[in-house]
């Protein structure tokens, strides 16, 4: 047989796993045969290679609407081995007696040509009784199945990549989940700019638009279907769905709803941040909602452990993100005016997000006012915070060349202040306290950059020149 390089894995366990459903192909014996998982899961083993001692098998995942369209001749194998859910795929051997004796997991681009679908490689054979039942009985589940496939053509979808090699190509727990988190944060603001201006005349009372504005963004999340924990892949969808259960859309909305990711990918994510203009669909956004939008992805592109590719779900090839200057941040995502250190400290998380002046509290703000706070309380549950530098472990007063933007966020019942790039975080019981904390990582860092500079230090590792280039480039440091 020919040899084919992979992933050993144990074929028994998996087969343990399976029952047959039925031979879709027989000749002297089976040639593509249906299994179905004790999970639910549908395979297509499909006969590729032999020997004098053992047969071997191509299985290919597919979900029952596939199988049911290759089954009717709607789609071909290689359709189906090209699902975004094959991304692996496994070659499994069995013996004499049918018993699997050796398994492989194969990236698919690692795959045999040999042992790749044809481009004809269409089910031309009529459907048998027991298919037909078999179809039938499936057909709620294929209802669903059939509206993923859906959210799957029009999903955006996102490779995190680490930056430094020797992390092979995982991706750390909790980079994944302040990424998504920061995604869906960033989008929920672009879908509130957006509907508050393209629907605003359909609404005779401000206070019904922010009501529905509201229950827009309570189910506004981006979906996730499609994960490939790899390089960690993902395919992020808005589904129609749960909004029509919340509220009685107007048909111009749900027709925008359906297109509002791929709008915001084309404004923010694909956005030319060295433009120095801003998106068309945003020229009407304040500078509060433009950092709303903005800020999330800013970090995310300039986080020092991975690097972000996107695309649509109907494109080839991926686009990177690029790294986003200090510069050009500030110009998409202007920096808030600056307060007092006094102001900042006797500034509490609830009021930073709603953006109260200190002397006019929340007793003083008009019905319109709660509420479109309210809205952003909803889309955010960060803001951010100017630091104009830090005293030394010397006493010294260190001024940086313009002030940092970092993020202040409520996590829990603590607060966290950060800056992706130089991948600070410090948590607190107070926003105060959190800000103290980053001002003394800021000093540790200094200290470090003094003795990188006076060569006390061995050499640094990969990210840590990375932060000290960003270090010097926010001290003004040539």
């Amino acid at each position: 047989m020919i040899t084919q390089l992979g992933f050993r894995l144990a074929a028994q366990e998996f087969a343990a796993t399976l029952h047959k459903v039925d031979d879709l192909v027989y000749y002297e014996g089976p040639l593509l045969t249906h299994y179905q998982s004790s999970a639910g899961k549908h395979y297509l083993f499909n006969w590729v290679d032999h020997d004098e001692q053992s047969n071997r098998w191509l299985v290919l995942e597919t979900s029952i609407v596939h199988l049911y369209d290759y089954a009717t001749g709607l789609r071909s194998l290689l359709d189906v081995a090209q699902q975004p859910y094959n991304t692996n795929v496994l070659v499994l051997d069995t013996d004499a007696t049918g018993a699997f004796v050796q398994g492989l997991l194969v990236p698919r681009e690692q795959l045999n040509p040999e042992y790749r679908p044809e481009e004809d490689s269409f089910h031309i054979l009529p459907l048998s009784e027991r298919y037909l039942a078999y179809f039938d009985a499936m057909r709620v589940d294929g209802d669903f199945t059939r509206h993923l496939e859906a959210l799957r053509q029009k999903a955006v979808e996102f490779r995190l990549e680490p930056v430094e090699k020797r992390f092979g190509t995982t991706i750390g727990a909790a980079d994944i989940g302040s990424f998504l988190q920061k995604v869906t944060r960033s989008f929920r603001s672009y879908v509130e700019v957006r509907f508050e201006h393209m629907f605003r005349s359909l609404y005779a009372l401000e206070e019904t638009l922010y009501k529905d504005l509201q229950k827009i963004l309570e189910v506004t999340e981006p979906r996730s279907v499609f994960a490939n924990h790899g390089s960690f892949e993902i395919s992020l969808a808005v589904d129609i769905m749960p909004l029509m259960g919340q509220v009685n859309v107007d048909g111009r909305i749900s027709d925008w709803y359906r297109v509002a990711l791929q709008e915001y990918k084309q404004d923010v994510i694909d956005f030319d941040y060295t433009s120095g203009n801003r998106p068309a669909n945003l020229e009407h956004a304040t500078p509060e909602q433009m950092r709303a939008i903005y800020q999330p992805i800013i970090s995310i592109a300039n986080n020092a452990d991975y690097v972000v590719q996107s695309r649509e779900a109907v494109e080839n090839g991926y686009r990177v993100l690029p790294r986003i200057t200090q510069v050009n941040a500030r110009s998409i995502a202007p920096p808030r005016a600056r307060e007092s250190e006094e102001q900042r400290a006797d500034t509490e998380f609830l009021s930073l997000v709603l953006e109260v002046e200190k002397n006019k509290g929340l007793r003083n703000l008009s019905v319109r006012e709660l509420r479109k706070s309210l809205v952003t309380m909803s889309s955010s549950e960060q803001t951010e915070a100017a630091v104009e530098g830090f005293t030394s472990a010397e006493g010294q007063e260190i001024q940086f060349g313009s002030p940092l933007e970092i993020v202040l966020a409520k996590t829990g019942s603590l607060y966290e202040a950060r800056y992706e790039p130089l991948d600070i975080v410090t948590l607190g019981p107070n926003a105060v306290a959190a800000l103290d904390g980053f001002k003394k990582e800021l000093r540790n860092l200094y200290t470090r950059y003094l003795k990188q500079r006076d060569q006390e230090e061995d050499a640094p590792t990969p990210k840590l020149v990375r932060i000290m280039a960003a270090f010097k480039e926010a001290l003004g440091v040539a």
